[in-house]
């Protein structure tokens, strides 16, 4: 009883939060509070447009990917996933609506989709790491309700259908390392491939799923060792045979997901001699924060610039990552006019989203190597090496793209998925036995 009760809540927490991203979604042009957007004109016309929106606008309207070097165009160097569904969106729109603005609009029902597909599979891995099944809830709420989950309903750039393809992938490791089976290593390397065809920072996911790969490796090998200086011809058969499938299978996903993963890479240099990177700014950009030294964009920040809690996208104003962070997890990259008492409350919920991001963090690290203490090694590897990729990762790209856009908090949105996890093993903790059984 106490399961289904547990099951009926968590339907209903994503019932609402599907509901709460809907009402967002009509109430929330395709310009609004999106990043990169660019433009779009009409599906008739021959004009080649810039932008998440034309890079959209350009597979629907010429029926194939772009025939010039992608870089050319801003947005363009984007793999194309997420793009080739909205253009499929978008051209079945038009057969009903002779509205281009409608059509487009329609890409945020997409996207949509995408969120709520997130939100079923962070449950089923919170209902696979969490024994207490009120645990669940803790986690789950997080990600259903966490701001930036909401307002990426309403980017049309390819954020949402990245984390997605992130969280399925986390979903089905967790599921291979339980008992190894062959079909879940086939979605792990379906998800990173396609991950990595929407955007090539989804490769953040291969850290986690390729360490715990190195070890289900060491232990095959060092099985086969012990039974081959036992002598024991039988077993050493049966281990040196499963050795060879681990190897075989591996091969499997490397060949599905470096074959999917860098598609548009190696298209792009074949056909144009591009080389894989971003289209990124120039230091005369007003985002340009790479003047200030790189401890100051990553170390503690001197001044939290609450009179005004919203991001600054000026380098000049705003030098560190981490206040940017902050400021976009909650607020997105908007500089609303508002009261001075509604700026007041924004204060407070930026003040809240530090303590508790910091919070969070800590719990994240504590239950992570707690679990690797007690007997849940494979799982609190899988979150710490995952959850620090994320930040590294974050880092380095702060490092090499010194912009403040770059230090937007959508960059380490799965960070949340590792958060919840640990949340959902929090109270449990405490009191578990050193003899505990292994998950």
């Amino acid at each position: 009883m106490k399961r289904i009760k547990v099951q009926f809540t968590s339907l209903c927490i994503i019932a609402l939060g599907a509901i709460i991203r809907l009402i967002y979604v009509l109430n929330t042009s395709v310009y609004e509070r999106s990043h990169d957007v660019g433009a779009y004109s009409a599906l008739t016309d021959s004009i080649v447009n810039p932008g998440h929106l034309g890079y959209i606008e350009y597979i629907a309207k010429f029926n194939h990917l772009p025939d010039f070097d992608p870089f050319t165009i801003f947005s363009y160097y984007h793999p194309p996933l997420h793009h080739i569904l909205s253009a499929i969106v978008v051209k079945i729109s038009s057969f009903f609506t002779d509205s281009v603005d409608a059509c487009f609009e329609n890409i945020q029902l997409l996207v949509l989709l995408f969120s709520v597909i997130t939100l079923i599979f962070s449950y089923k891995i919170l209902k696979e790491v969490s024994k207490r099944d009120w645990q669940i809830i803790l986690g789950l709420l997080l990600i259903t309700f966490h701001p930036s989950m909401i307002l990426m309903c309403g980017y049309v750039n390819n954020d949402m259908l990245t984390v997605m393809f992130e969280t399925i992938g986390i979903y089905y490791t967790i599921k291979w390392m339980k008992n190894y089976q062959f079909k879940y290593l086939i979605f792990m390397a379906l998800s990173l491939g396609l991950g990595m065809c929407t955007k090539i920072s989804a490769i953040v996911i291969a850290v986690p799923m390729g360490v715990l790969m190195l070890m289900h490796l060491i232990d095959a090998i060092r099985f086969a060792r012990n039974d081959e200086k036992m002598k024991n011809e039988t077993s050493d058969s049966e281990n040196k045979s499963a050795l060879t499938k681990c190897i075989r299978e591996y091969l499997v996903f490397a060949v599905i997901s470096i074959g999917l993963g860098l598609s548009w890479t190696v298209r792009n240099f074949i056909l144009f001699g591009t080389k894989p990177g971003i289209a990124s700014a120039t230091p005369e950009d007003i985002k340009y924060m790479g003047n200030y030294s790189v401890l100051t964009r990553l170390g503690i920040p001197m001044n939290w610039e609450l009179e005004y809690p919203f991001h600054n996208e000026y380098g000049s104003v705003s030098d560190n990552a981490w206040l940017i962070m902050f400021k976009t997890s909650i607020f997105g990259e908007i500089r609303p006019d508002i009261s001075s008492f509604a700026i007041l409350l924004c204060r407070i919920a930026l003040i809240a989203t530090v303590v508790l991001g910091l919070l969070l963090t800590f719990i994240t690290i504590y239950t992570a190597m707690k679990d690797i203490r007690q007997g849940n090694r494979k799982l609190g590897i899988l979150v710490l090496s995952g959850w620090c990729a994320v930040l590294l990762t974050y880092m380095v790209f702060v490092i090499k793209y010194p912009y403040t856009c770059s230090c937007d908090f959508r960059y380490i949105i799965i960070s949340l998925l590792f958060g919840a996890i640990a949340l959902s093993r929090l109270k449990e903790l405490p009191f578990k036995s050193k003899h505990s059984e292994q998950n």
